[in-house]
């Protein structure tokens, strides 16, 4: 599974502890930890389509570099 999946899926697991539980202080704690993990898959989607985006344009100029003429 990938990272940011993964992620998620981690934050969707400490959401729904957080609503399960009947202390308010690990209810807290546990939405803290699910906000966490949602950004740290936001930052892992971003930084993916940022090497995309890169990697695309290093491949158009060095195409254009490598033709004769």
């Amino acid at each position: 599974m990938k990272p940011a999946k993964t992620f998620k899926q981690q934050a969707r697991v400490a959401e729904k502890a957080a609503q399960e539980t009947a202390d308010e202080f690990v209810s807290r704690q546990m939405k803290a930890l699910a906000s966490g993990f949602r950004a740290q898959a936001k930052v892992l989607k971003k930084k993916k389509k940022k090497g995309k985006k890169k990697k695309g344009y290093d491949e158009r100029v060095s195409s254009k570099l490598s033709r004769p003429g």
